[in-house]
């Protein structure tokens, strides 16, 4: 399927945007700048042949259900429609409008997906890059690598390794305690087994019970006083912020009384007084103002002088005035057209002069008509041109007669040798230059690489010091390498797990220790081994006292007895008060034990985490000798292994640059060895053509200079030959031009009659010459300019005394009309005038703008006064309805109103205030409850509750924790919750195991299906597509790999290969990036071309593909999307101008270049 047209209607930043592709091209090229929608153009033809998403990031302009392509397409058969696509419905239509069925693209598509046509039909830089890294990731895997050229999909063979090994984590034939599955069997068999051993012991259970029962009594009285406290504590709490807010309540009544008996008003009406009264202060001295200002202007009006006969001549005086400069310039101009004219008389008198005539009357009178004039002009061109003609053919003849006579005399000279035979020995002889031109291209590569490479090898890290040395010794594979690297990686894993074990047993050990240090500092423990100590202590005192009681040998006496039976008491006493105390402190006596046993079995953990670092590090010690010893044969001291590996890839391009500068060397000494023996027959011919010898001259240069005297030896033999035919061609010439010469001089002959008859006419004799006659031409052809230049001066001299003459007497008219005071020449009237002129209109402005102001002050007047009746109206009405005395003052008045409207405010804002804050009491009952109450007795009320609230927070914290005992107690007992919590848990493992279950069913069939679409794709199209793809690759690189095959490792699987055009096999991982970019371009070319034989393809969009290529390998890339062209239609969007020239540049008219 290919686009004819693209519409882009209202899609993204477009609005009527078309695209025509030409349908012949073989590749089009979208080419727009940086944000001209490159990228809304590619989701556009996604939307348009897919369907617009309901969430569209192309509706930023306009709303989703305004979006709106258009399109015509054709697919392979020559089957066309043209159709929209809109987001809502109808979904596609015809261009008129009519709906289409959803379908209608099927034929054209074949049922691809979005997913689908945006992964295997759509390419960009960045993609391209991330899926040629996969390639090297999974060293060329040939399954994987055409499932990923061909899905889209990348990292195929990770994803299958990575679903086997979380299969493998949940269950394998193996049981082990890391796996899920055998986990949860483990807990189902634990829990089984609990409910075995559970038994019901209702008697015991029935103490413990009854027991928590009382502590869950105690324990409500202890709320429910609580909840008593609250409640008193939130009344003095009320009352402790009502009191500040009742005492601002009383200031404000107080303020209020100050202000005395007032009229009853509406709130505001002491405001609106102020403002009246200041209203109407503003107009009394608005008016004033407007009245004085009017007196004012009247005055200044009758001072301004005015002359209406003036500004009626206004029109005259401007015209004499624009006449003015035309009086002046002619009178400036009068001087030089007199001089000139005189200049002009005396070039006529010179004109006679020269001709031979008395004066200018003469001359004028003898004057020749136009046509003897042309006529003698026409002659003397004529005899100028035949006698230059004829001087011409003598001075030929005369150079023919002397190259006759010299080519006559060379003719003697000795004939040259026939270059012929040299010529055939030295074109025998290329072979000999063809080496010599080789070792010297050959030399120059040579001198060229190496310096680079021995460069390239001092920057690798570390560096080569001897690529020779270094090409023979055995350097480790990758796999080794990959080897080492999971080596190190699990070492370093384990030591830093071991290590966070450690750190973790040994934060365990810290909050042990320092929970025993608190549980010491609330007193001594009674723990078992001080009640053992005082047991055994009472005892021993007990056995003496006994021995004595029974009269036995050994039995103490006297004081000894007497400190026995002291001792016996003081210990049955302290054996006694430790058991009560373990009695009392059961729960201390347990949490000591219970976190001393933990604190030692964290203490072992430590001591064991130790030994596992030590061990570690010994076995790491043990790696980084292998390691190093790995890299000794090389001479080398390794870095870590991602850096050798990194290393080995760059020293396996410096060592392959080597081997072909070896190779480069060795065939240059073997050129060598073939130019020494063919050189002595060059040296032969040297020596017959009479040159010297030139032992120490290179081959190429050598054979330069026999070339050069060959062809000197040949342009002598040439030069004989001719000479023989240019002797007789010099005797004809010379004959030839001797007839020519007699032919000129009879028409010249005849000229002269003609010439000699035409000179009377111009005053000259028949023997004049050509010159004389010239000379008279020149002369009267002066004439004619002259007399035309004497006639305008003299008419311009006689029209400027004429406009002088008018101009004086109108100014001297006007003059005398309208100032007759005034007298003198025409400027100084007319200066005098205009001034005049000035005056009169400034004063005819002047008055009019002080007349508009005038009428200005009268309306400002006008208007100050209404504003002044208005305000005293305003003042009435507000004052009316109050009754005042006439001699009220009402500024005093008004203040006092605004006073009582403000504090009336303030007074409604503090019972606000109380209301909030006293939770919406009555005012009168806070008055009431605080009065007699002062705030230092609430203060220690309050204190008094909060010591109570503390109280019972602590019993009730003594209530939960014997409540908490007890239960633990009940759980140790185990009976019915115990079997009821076992049960539980067996259901639990029951689900966790079914879970387990499913989830490695789903990973291990994901795992199966990947690898048997890898094995489909390995084995269905592995030869057609692997032999297109390599023709891809071939003309992506420029030739420098011709095709890609196949190769197996040690375990048998096939992995991707490029083969050079020396036919070297080369391993992806060992290709350049640049180079696993063009591979995975022509993988996909190739699928796309598999797909386009099997089905009707959509357009491939390559979105900036050639981003990161350089010029040379852009170029390439183009020819292999047009090739591509000639099944599928290719689009390439970029907005990089030097892609669209390369383009153009390498594919002519096979380019189609659009314009966004």
């Amino acid at each position: 399927m290919r686009l004819l047209t693209l519409d882009l209607e209202r899609y993204g930043p477009f609005t009527g945007k078309r695209l025509i592709f030409r349908p012949d091209a073989k590749l089009h090229v979208v080419f727009g700048p940086n944000e001209a929608g490159k990228s809304s153009s590619l989701d556009a033809v996604t939307d348009l042949l897919i369907g617009i998403k309901p969430s569209s990031a192309n509706d930023f302009l306009r709303p989703g259900k305004e979006m709106r392509l258009g399109a015509t397409i054709r697919d392979g058969r020559g089957n066309e429609l043209a159709f929209i696509r809109r987001k809502l419905k109808p979904l596609l239509s015809d261009p008129a409008g009519v709906a289409l069925a959803d379908d209608v693209l099927a034929p054209f598509l074949g049922g691809i997906s979005r997913d689908v046509f945006r992964r295997a039909f759509g390419l960009n830089a960045k993609t391209l890059r991330e899926s040629a890294e996969e390639l090297r990731k999974s060293d060329g895997e040939l399954g994987a690598a055409l499932f990923s050229a061909a899905s889209g999909l990348r990292g195929i063979s990770e994803i299958k390794a990575t679903l086997e090994h979380e299969a493998d984590g949940i269950f394998a034939a193996r049981a082990s305690k890391d796996r899920a599955f055998y986990q949860a069997l483990e807990r189902f068999e634990a829990a089984r087994k609990s409910l075995r051993e559970h038994e019901t012991r209702a008697g015991s259970l029935k103490a413990l019970q009854d027991s928590l029962a009382e502590q869950d009594a105690r324990g409500k009285t202890i709320t429910e006083r609580r909840t008593a406290i609250s409640l008193e504590r939130g009344t003095l709490d009320r009352l402790r912020r009502a009191a500040p807010i009742l005492r601002k309540i009383d200031a404000v009544g107080e303020e209020l009384a100050s202000l005395g008996a007032l009229p009853s008003a509406p709130e505001g009406l002491g405001a609106m007084l102020i403002e009246a009264l200041a209203t109407l202060g503003n107009a009394e001295t608005a008016k004033a103002e407007a009245t004085a200002r009017e007196v004012t202007l009247v005055q200044a009006l009758a001072g301004i002088a005015f002359d209406p006969a003036t500004l009626d001549q206004a029109e005259e005086i401007g015209r004499l005035q624009v006449a003015l400069g035309e009086y002046r310039k002619g009178a400036d101009d009068l001087p030089a057209l007199e001089r000139d004219e005189d200049e002009v008389t005396r070039a006529l008198q010179a004109l006679a002069v020269r001709l031979g005539l008395a004066d200018v009357d003469t001359l004028l009178a003898r004057q020749p008509d136009d046509a003897a004039l042309a006529h003698l002009g026409e002659l003397v061109a004529t005899g100028r041109k035949l006698e230059l003609a004829q001087a011409a053919r003598l001075d030929d003849l005369q150079r023919e007669r002397e190259a006759l006579t010299r080519r006559q005399q060379n003719s003697t000279r000795d004939m040259p040798r026939d270059p012929q035979p040299f010529r055939e020995r030295l074109k025998a002889l290329s072979p000999l230059l063809s080496l010599a031109e080789e070792a010297e291209r050959l030399a120059g590569e040579i001198t060229r690489e190496s310096t680079p490479l021995a460069q390239a090898a001092a920057r690798l890290h570390p560096p080569i010091l001897s690529l020779e040395a270094l090409a023979g010794k055995p350097l480790p594979s990758r796999e080794t390498l990959a080897t080492f690297a999971r080596r190190f990686a699990e070492i370093d894993e384990r030591i830093r797990a071991v290590q966070q074990a450690r750190d973790t047993a040994q934060n365990e050990v810290t909050t042990f220790t320092e929970r025993l240090e608190m549980l010491a500092r609330d007193g001594a423990l009674p723990t078992p081994e001080r009640i053992a100590a005082a047991r055994s202590e009472r005892d021993a005192h007990w056995k003496a006292v006994r021995a004595a009681a029974f009269g036995e040998s050994e039995a103490p006496g006297g004081a000894a007895l007497a400190s026995h039976a002291a001792g016996f008491e003081a210990a049955r006493r302290e054996a006694d008060l430790l058991a009560d105390a373990a009695i009392t402190d059961a729960h201390r006596i347990a949490s000591h034990g219970e976190w001393s046993r933990q604190k030692a079995r964290f203490k072992a953990a430590i001591t064991e985490h130790i030994g596992a670092l030590a061990a570690l590090d010994r076995e790491r010690q043990d790696t980084l000798s292998d390691w190093a010893a790995l890299w000794a044969p090389a001479g080398l001291s390794p870095l870590s292994p991602a850096e050798m590996t990194s290393w080995l890839v760059s020293t396996s391009g410096v060592l392959e640059r080597h081997g072909v500068l070896s190779a480069r060397q060795d065939l240059l000494r073997r050129k060598a060895d073939q130019i020494a023996t063919l050189r002595p027959l060059l040296e032969a011919l040297i020596a017959d053509l009479g040159l010297p010898a030139m032992p120490g001259l290179p081959v190429v240069a050598a054979f330069t200079r026999v070339e050069i005297d060959i062809q000197h030896l040949n342009d002598l033999w040439q030069e004989s030959r001719t000479a023989e035919a240019l002797s007789v061609d010099h005797e004809r010439r010379v004959q030839a031009a001797d007839v020519e010469a007699r032919t000129k001089q009879a028409e010249l002959d005849a000229w002269r009659g003609r010439f000699s008859a035409a000179l009377p006419r111009l005053g000259l004799a028949e023997v004049a010459t050509i010159t004389e006659a010239e000379a008279s031409l020149v002369v009267w052809r002066e004439l004619p300019p002259l007399l035309d230049k004497r006639g305008g001066l003299r008419r311009r001299i006689e029209g400027i005394r004429r406009d002088a003459a008018t101009f004086r007497q109108a100014v001297h008219a006007l003059g005398a009309a309208l100032a007759p005071e005034i007298a003198g020449e025409p400027d100084v009237v007319l200066r005098h005038l205009t001034q005049r002129l000035t005056e009169m209109r400034d004063a005819r402005t002047r008055r009019a703008a002080m007349t508009a102001q005038i009428e200005e002050a009268r309306a400002a007047m006008h208007a100050a006064n209404a504003r002044h009746e208005a305000a005293e109206a305003r003042l009435n009405s507000l004052t009316s309805p109050l009754n005042l005395a006439p001699d009220t003052a009402l500024d005093t008045l008004a203040r006092a109103l605004a006073a009582r409207d403000e504090l009336g405010g303030q007074l409604r804002n503090h019972r606000r205030e109380l209301a909030n804050a006293a939770d919406e009491r009555d005012e009168a009952d806070l008055r009431a409850a605080l009065a007699g109450v002062s705030l230092e007795t609430m203060d220690a009320e309050i204190a008094r509750l909060e010591e109570e609230a503390r109280q019972l927070e602590r019993e009730g914290q003594e209530v939960f924790a014997a409540a908490r005992e007890v239960r633990a107690r009940m759980d140790a007992l185990g009976g019915a919750v115990g079997a009821e919590l076992a049960l539980q848990q067996r259901r639990n493992a029951e689900t966790e195991m079914r879970e387990a279950a499913r989830e490695w069913a789903v990973l291990s069939l994901g795992a199966a299906m990947i690898g048997t679409a890898i094995t489909r794709q390995r084995q269905g199209r592995q030869a057609p597509l692997m032999a297109r793809a390599g023709i891809h690759f071939a003309t992506l690189t420029g030739e420098r790999y011709r095709s890609l095959g196949q190769s197996f490792d040690e375990n048998d699987s096939p992995y991707l290969v490029g083969y050079r055009g020396d036919g070297a096999e080369i391993e992806i991982s060992a290709m350049s990036e640049g180079t696993r970019d063009q591979l995975f371009l022509a993988l996909r070319l190739a699928y796309i071309e598999d797909y386009a034989a099997r089905a009707e393809p959509p357009p491939f969009l390559a979105d900036d593909l050639f981003a990161s290529f350089d010029d040379g390998r852009t170029a390439h890339g183009l020819k292999a999307l047009a090739t591509l062209g000639e099944t599928v239609q290719p689009i390439l969007f970029t907005h990089h101008r030097f892609v669209v020239d390369l383009a153009v540049r390498e594919l002519g008219d096979q380019v189609d270049v659009l314009a966004l």
